[in-house]
């Protein structure tokens, strides 16, 4: 079971890095953007608010600013 844990983990923390490790990373303004809401929602989360709104429009950033064409 714990092998599971690790590896989805793994898997998140691949995730993650591969935002900031594309071949030509340019400091994009939309991934740091939208990763940064994430990270507020999440703590406004904790905080007994709720994000939904926030978590969701910054995931829609970081996808955007992932899997656009960057030329």
């Amino acid at each position: 079971m714990w092998t599971k844990i690790k590896a989805f983990f793994a898997a998140i923390w691949k995730f993650i890095l591969s935002l900031f490790t594309d071949k030509d990373f340019d400091g994009d303004a939309t991934k740091l953007f939208g990763l940064a809401l994430i990270v507020i929602g999440v703590a406004g989360w904790f905080k007994g608010l709720d994000p939904t709104f926030i978590i969701g429009f910054g995931a829609v950033l970081v996808a955007t600013g992932k899997f656009s064409a960057q030329g």
